[in-house]
């Protein structure tokens, strides 16, 4: 077990970040970049907005990847009733088959079109999220640079 040395909360060792305060276990990594009295040494106050921080930079980021499932469920689905239009209408000679292909396509696209379309509108709420937590970190007079630094860097898990 790892002590924190800001909270004293006792942290697994596998952790380089404080589970309670987000405070570094084990010094800056060098990819920080930041002196260690800056991120390590954080107020209750400050700790507190840094984790409600996280927390939502990683409800952004799950909410853009289920907008993607959406979608990605949402073409599947309509390659998937196009294919199985195309194989009915295929015995077809007459003008009941064009008839056929083409409620096919519009049976497709209304059942799964809209899957589609759901996928992007979650996807694109994921996105503004993600904006709006930028703008928030970036003005907020409770952070230092280098704590800013630190969590706009979660945006672009």
């Amino acid at each position: 077990m790892k002590t924190c040395p800001v909270c004293n909360f006792n942290n697994p060792d596998t952790l380089k970040e404080c589970a309670e305060c987000a405070a570094f276990l084990e010094g800056v990594p060098a990819s920080a970049n930041v002196t260690l009295p800056d991120v390590a040494v954080m107020s209750n106050e400050a700790a507190a907005i840094y984790n409600r921080y996280r927390d939502a930079f990683l409800v952004s980021i799950a909410t853009i990847r289920i907008g993607k499932i959406f979608q990605t469920v949402g073409l599947l689905g309509v390659v998937i009733i196009f294919s199985m239009d195309v194989a009915i209408t295929k015995p077809y000679v007459d003008d009941s088959r064009l008839t056929l292909f083409f409620e096919g396509i519009f049976a497709a696209l209304a059942a799964r079109g809209q899957c589609y379309l759901i996928g992007v509108l979650v996807s694109a709420l994921g996105h503004i999220l993600k904006a709006v937590l930028d703008g928030a970190v970036n003005s907020s007079p409770f952070l230092t640079d280098a704590q800013r630094m630190r969590i706009m860097s979660w945006g672009s898990m």
